[in-house]
Parts: structure tokens; C-alpha cells; sequence
């Protein structure tokens, strides 16, 4: 028999009590109700796997590693580099080497820089090689002699160009009024990691662009001066923003 309740409704076997995951009708009957995350989910995972989704793009770990006093560096306006010493039996790359730390750095306009050719007269008895520090009598000569904020010396420690291309770069910048070192790093280029060649080949792709050809990146593992250039901009990205 019906209660009063069902024949005021006349329909028992549709009473249904609502539920989150499922209706139970009043017959004990259940009836799921399947939510649309897990069907959303799944479409997600469908459309990444069928490419629709760009891949996470890959961070390369940094470049190098440098000394730097950023506020020591807004206060240096004018530097002389000193061309780099080669400790090695390349002299023809510690020029090109010069010429091309000299063009990257200015690129990032920092400050004014000046090339002091180590044949100079003015240079004689001032310059060091390597890593060895001037003393405070010959920042008191360097001052007098150069009209600068600071000096840029240092070497190329390594050289091997086949069959890996390598170079070891060691960079000093000291500001003459206070004596302090504001800059420098000491680092090594070698193609044979792989990771050294993913920033070539980024180097190429975002610096160079259309003036390559896309293969052309691999000159960066071949090529002396395309070589300098890479290790050049990369050691002028120390110095911070432009």
C-alpha cells in the first residue's frame, strides 16, 4: 500500500535522494553519477601526448660564474684594458680575444673602455701576466699614467683548438682609486660537454638569427674566431643587464 506521503506524489519508484557522487533512488537502487574531472583529466593527458601541448622548455644550468660588485661597477665610468697575456703558444688568440671581449663588452655599455696594446711605451713595466695582482705602487703608476677609473687585465690560461675546441679565460677589473677588485672571472670553455654545446648552438639560434644558416652553429666547435666570439659574449653577459 502507498503511504499518505506517495499518494500525494503518485510517484515512489522516481523519489530519489541527491548525493555528491550518486543518486539512490527509493527503491535502494543506485544510480551513479560520474563526475567530469577524471573525463577532463583524461582528455588532458590525451591532447599533451598527441602534441597539442608544447614541451617544458629546458633550462640550461648558468653559463659562468663571476665576481661582481654591482655597486663597485656603477661607479666605474672609464676602463683601460690591458690586452691579455698568453700563457700558452697562440699570441695570434690573445689578440682576436682582445678584440673580441672588447666589442661584446662595449656592447652592454657599462662603461667606456680603451684597448692599451701590451707594445706600447706607455705599458712598459706596468703590465703583469696571468694572475698576479698589482701592487699599490703600481696602481699609483697605472693611475698617473692612464686617465681611467679602473684597469681590465688578464690572460688565456688554455688554448687547445682541435680536435675539441677549449679555452680557459681569466679576466681582472680593479678600480684604481680604491685598489678594490669590482670584477673578474676564471673560467673554462670546452666543447667536448655537452652542455657547452646546447649554449653554442643557443648562441647562435638567439644572437646570430637569420645571418646563419641553422646547421651553422655547429662553426662554434670548428671555428677559432666564431669560438672567441661565443666565449666573448658570454663573458660580457656577466656584466648584467644593458
Amino acid at each position: 500500500m502507498r503511504s499518505k506521503e506517495d499518494k500525494k506524489t503518485g510517484r515512489q519508484g522516481d523519489k530519489e535522494t541527491e548525493g555528491p557522487q550518486a543518486r539512490i533512488s527509493a527503491h535502494g537502487r543506485l544510480r551513479v553519477c560520474a563526475s567530469p574531472l577524471p573525463v577532463l583529466v583524461c582528455l588532458a593527458m590525451v591532447a599533451c601526448a598527441a602534441g597539442c601541448c608544447p614541451p617544458p622548455k629546458q633550462e640550461l644550468p648558468p653559463a659562468i660564474h663571476c665576481y661582481l660588485s654591482r655597486p663597485e661597477l656603477r661607479k666605474v665610468s672609464r676602463v683601460m684594458f690591458i690586452q691579455l697575456a698568453d700563457e700558452n703558444t697562440y699570441p695570434d688568440v690573445a689578440v682576436e680575444m682582445t678584440d673580441s671581449l672588447f666589442r661584446a663588452m662595449q656592447a652592454k655599455c657599462a662603461f667606456h673602455m680603451d684597448i692599451v696594446k701590451r707594445a706600447e711605451p706607455d705599458c712598459q713595466g706596468l703590465l703583469l701576466s696571468g694572475r698576479e695582482k698589482y701592487t699599490l705602487a703600481q696602481i699609483e703608476q697605472l693611475k698617473s699614467t692612464f686617465d681611467c677609473d679602473a684597469v681590465l687585465f688578464g690572460s688565456i690560461t688554455t688554448f687547445e683548438p682541435y680536435p675539441q675546441m677549449q679555452m680557459g679565460l681569466y679576466l681582472c677589473l680593479v678600480d684604481l682609486r680604491t685598489g678594490k677588485t669590482v670584477w673578474g672571472i676564471d673560467q673554462m670553455w670546452d666543447t667536448r660537454e655537452k652542455v657547452t654545446e646546447e649554449r653554442i648552438k643557443r648562441y647562435f639560434k638567439e644572437e646570430i638569427g637569420d645571418e646563419y644558416d641553422p646547421v651553422k652553429w655547429r662553426l662554434g666547435l670548428r671555428s677559432p674566431q666564431a669560438f672567441e666570439k661565443f666565449v666573448a659574449y658570454e663573458t660580457a653577459q656577466t656584466l648584467g643587464k644593458d
